[in-house]
């Protein structure tokens, strides 16, 4: 190998050095494109030496590949921390809405009484948070049946809003509803959204 041979086959071999160091980093380092830049410029650049040496085909390859692998590898790495992202906040929400429902489900009812009226169909009562966490949003669903059981009329309210219901907490509520003739009783329970 004469040494002109030789210094055309060690510019490539740097250029080929330095890309893969460069993406070396990009993997190792997600998104450290300040890191590994200058390995990739350091490749293009040797490529561009690698052509003007007649080693055309080695150095046409990696001077494409010094272009398109670091924004591929910079896109890929946001995207597979942005989708990381994704399924943790879902992870969370559905923790959330487990402990929600469990918070829930510690809630009871006391003092409930209804009555028909002459215009309105009311029923109040109070809801108590016998669990250990404060609880938001109680809703109290109501359902006004006729005398074989079949649901006549429905209706809702917050007992408990924004403000909460510490642990061990009571708070009153009251529903009405328009008159519906055939409603004889009522059933009442918490709403889960």
């Amino acid at each position: 190998m004469t040494e002109a041979t030789a210094k055309k086959s060690k510019a490539l071999s740097a250029g080929w050095s330095c890309f893969s160091i460069g993406v070396a980093i990009m993997l190792l380092i997600h998104t450290s494109i300040l890191f590994s830049g200058p390995f990739f410029l350091a490749a293009f650049v040797l490529s561009i030496v690698g052509i003007t040496q007649n080693r055309i085909g080695s150095g046409v390859v990696l001077l494409i590949l010094s272009l398109i692998v670091p924004p591929a590898i910079f896109i890929g790495t946001i995207a597979l921390s942005y989708e990381s992202s994704i399924t943790e906040i879902e992870t969370k929400r559905l923790r959330e809405e487990n402990e929600k429902k469990a918070a829930l489900r510690s809630i009871s009812f006391e003092d409930v009484n209804g009555e028909l009226g002459r215009s309105y169909m009311e029923i109040e009562g109070k809801v108590r948070n016998n669990g250990n966490r404060k609880v938001d949003y109680v809703k109290v669903g109501v359902e006004w049946l006729d005398k074989n059981g079949k649901v006549v009329d429905t209706d809702w309210t917050y007992a408990v809003s924004s403000e909460g219901l510490r642990p061990g907490g009571a708070k009153s509520f009251r529903v009405s509803t328009r008159l519906d003739k055939k409603a004889e009783r009522f059933r009442y329970y918490i709403l889960e959204d």
